[in-house]
């Protein structure tokens, strides 16, 4: 579902940059809200379901979205970025699953932790790396110049090279 989504969003134009912090904000609403399932003792199947349902849908959105922006400034190393990329996935999977299996919890309040903790470490990853600019840019007319320098003046207007004269 939410790799049809993701599909259907590019289509429209939709930024894959857009896409993905929108799986990022799915994935941890899913996991926040079984976390809090989880420590009110009120998780059912019923409860758990939609809530990894969620989850689900935002992997579907993010995998191929952070995909597509780890694959397309270096398409001449396609192979291997993509190698990589499905290394770091694995890694945190089998990270994700030793830490959960160390738990003393017998109950679901592992994971929801786990699944509350890794969606946080991406949504704060992003806003480190992918996220915009929060002020503009310094340009060369924002910057401080030396003292006792003069502001640089722009060029004037290029004169035209028309050289014929007009009927008098």
């Amino acid at each position: 579902m939410g790799a049809t989504g993701a599909a259907s969003l590019a289509r429209r134009g939709v930024s894959h940059v857009t896409v993905l912090l929108g799986g990022i904000l799915l994935g941890l609403s899913g996991s926040g809200v079984l976390l809090l399932l989880a420590v009110l003792g009120r998780v059912r199947v019923a409860t758990a379901i939609p809530t990894l349902l969620l989850v689900t849908t935002a992997l579907g959105l993010i995998t191929p979205s952070a995909a597509h922006g780890v694959l397309a400034p270096m398409p001449h190393v396609a192979g291997t970025a993509s190698a990589v990329l499905g290394f770091v996935r694995m890694s945190g999977g089998a990270l994700a699953s030793a830490l959960v299996s160390l738990s003393s919890a017998k109950s679901p309040t592992a994971l929801a932790v786990l699944m509350t903790l890794f969606a946080s470490g991406t949504l704060v990853t992003w806003i480190v790396t992918v996220s915009p600019p929060r002020c503009a840019p310094l340009s060369p007319s924002t910057l401080p110049l030396p003292s006792g320098t003069q502001t640089p003046q722009p060029n004037p207007a290029p004169r035209s090279t028309d050289r014929r004269r007009s009927p008098s």
